[in-house]
């Protein structure tokens, strides 16, 4: 496949990934709520999970944004 498309639809995914941390991180508590009402967990968990979501989904995506694997390969 074409190295330009590769990236990006790389910058594509990484950038809706960190959108959408940004935009539960503007408004944790109703996504905590939303990861409540499916009561799969303790809701002494829900906050752990939130954070541990975020972070996951922001970190990845940044690292797909900035071509994390991309740099690692280079260093091979």
């Amino acid at each position: 496949m074409n190295q330009r498309l590769l990236a990006i639809i790389r910058i594509g995914i990484g950038g809706t990934f960190v959108a959408a941390a940004l935009l539960k991180l503007a408004n944790v508590d109703a996504f905590a709520e939303e990861v409540a009402n499916y009561r799969l967990m303790p809701a002494g968990l829900i906050p752990h999970f939130v954070c541990a979501v975020l972070g996951t989904e922001f970190v990845a995506g940044a690292a797909l944004v900035i071509g994390a694997k991309e740099i690692g390969r280079a260093h091979v």
